[in-house]
């Protein structure tokens, strides 16, 4: 590429984002050739003045059509950024085909526990012979010094100087906790998190069908649940539920009763219908799923009726409870995209990312911030020198001055590589 020698491209840069697929019949998931496929891609558009007014809203569209080859497959580029909505349909001499349209997104290794042998890795670096133990304590200081400067930094961001008068000591009485609060310490304490749309579209690729069965959802993206008809009347009778030998209850690691939470909801008692409300459901309300397996969140959520089996540590709520499931319905005004019919595929196709501006505020504009905090203060990656080289860069300072550390790096267009990095 250099001019060096002669050179041929073979692979030309991409021409934008390519999706792949192929077309199957129904039950035996045969590739169907010559089948014609129409696509429309849909994005909403909203600007600041639609955001307040959301009957301005405009939606930007995309329609091509294209025929499956022998081996019932297919491929269309698109240039686009941000998420979409997309839609494909299927037609065979002008009339609608029960096929399936299966897309090739599912490329991800299924996830495994390391093998003994592979964790027995000694990763140790070698002293250097000529290195001795003063300059060892040196370096030691100079990790302990950019510590201090890191921390000093955090406890800047969070509006903590010396012209806050910070008491040594102090007795919390009460902690008041909002919604928000309590919705985040959930997510964040959570073992696994599922976002649906994206988990029900890699089971609809891999050929499974599950319909609208919550319970074989739930198979699907974690392999610790599992469905049994075992009556266990100890257990139900708990939640004053009635075990039949004709219901299906849902498991965890082995364990009967996940407690199942839609949108955070605490409810006054669990009788039979409170608990299995879920299965009401439909797959294209519900957003995204939590698994949590904290005691405390079970001893939280678990009502008065339970409150016999806890105790002070909540150890026996571990007996009853196996996990807490959250489930997050979509808002009202979102719409769902992974419901399809036999003959049309939804769901959602992701562009590249949009451009965002680097947050630098113009304070000959604007008014200063008391509390910029910034740890960035200026980003640009298309920094054009004069032709003497030179290039002159403003920025604006955060609320609290220290020094500055500069990173510079450049390329030039014979290909030589610069960096330039001060404190």
């Amino acid at each position: 590429m250099a001019g060096v020698e002669s050179f041929e491209l073979k692979y030309l840069p991409e021409q934008g984002i390519e999706t792949n697929g192929k077309v199957v019949s129904l039950v035996k998931q045969t590739p169907q050739p010559n089948i014609d496929i129409s696509l429309l891609l849909q994005k909403r558009v909203e600007s600041d003045a639609t955001k307040r007014d959301e009957s301005d809203a405009t939606e930007e569209g995309f329609i091509d059509t294209f025929v499956t080859d022998s081996l019932g497959r297919f491929s269309f580029v698109s240039d686009v950024s941000g998420r979409w909505n997309m839609i494909l349909s299927v037609r065979a001499k002008g009339k609608k085909k029960d096929h399936r349209i299966l897309i090739d997104h599912v490329f991800s290794p299924e996830p495994k526990r390391y093998e003994y042998a592979e964790l027995q890795i000694n990763i140790a670096e070698k002293k250097p012979e000529n290195m001795n133990d003063e300059e060892t304590i040196n370096d030691h200081d100079e990790d302990l010094e950019s510590l201090l400067v890191a921390y000093n930094d955090s406890i800047a961001k969070l509006g903590i100087d010396e012209k806050i008068l910070q008491l040594p000591e102090v007795t919390v009485r009460a902690k008041r906790r909002f919604k928000e609060q309590e919705i985040f310490r959930n997510r964040s304490t959570s073992v696994a998190y599922y976002d649906v749309a994206s988990e029900f579209d890699d089971i609809y690729d891999s050929g499974q069908y599950i319909g609208d069965n919550i319970h074989k959802l739930l198979m699907n993206m974690n392999k610790n649940f599992s469905i049994t008809r075992c009556r266990n009347y100890d257990l139900f009778e708990r939640f004053s539920i009635n075990p039949s030998g004709n219901n299906e209850y849902l498991t965890y690691k082995g364990r009967l009763l996940p407690l199942i939470v839609i949108n955070y909801w605490k409810a006054d008692q669990w009788n039979e219908d409170e608990y299995f409300k879920y299965k009401s459901l439909n797959l294209n309300e519900i957003k995204s799923i939590y698994i949590n397996e904290s005691v405390a969140v079970k001893c939280k959520y678990a009502n008065a009726q339970l409150s016999k089996l806890k105790s002070e540590n909540c150890t026996n709520i571990e007996r009853v409870l196996s996990c807490v499931i959250f489930i997050e319905t979509c808002p009202s005004e979102e719409e769902t995209t992974f419901e399809s019919s036999r003959w049309v595929r939804k769901t959602r196709l992701e562009g590249y990312s949009p451009v965002k501006e680097f947050y630098s505020p113009d304070y000959t504009e604007l008014p200063p911030e008391p509390d910029d905090y910034r740890r960035t203060l200026y980003w640009n990656p298309t920094v054009t020198p004069d032709d003497n080289g030179h290039a002159i860069i403003n920025f604006y300072n955060n609320s609290r001055c220290t020094k500055f550390s500069i990173s510079a790096e450049t390329i030039t267009q014979q290909g030589i590589i610069g960096i330039n990095k001060d404190e």
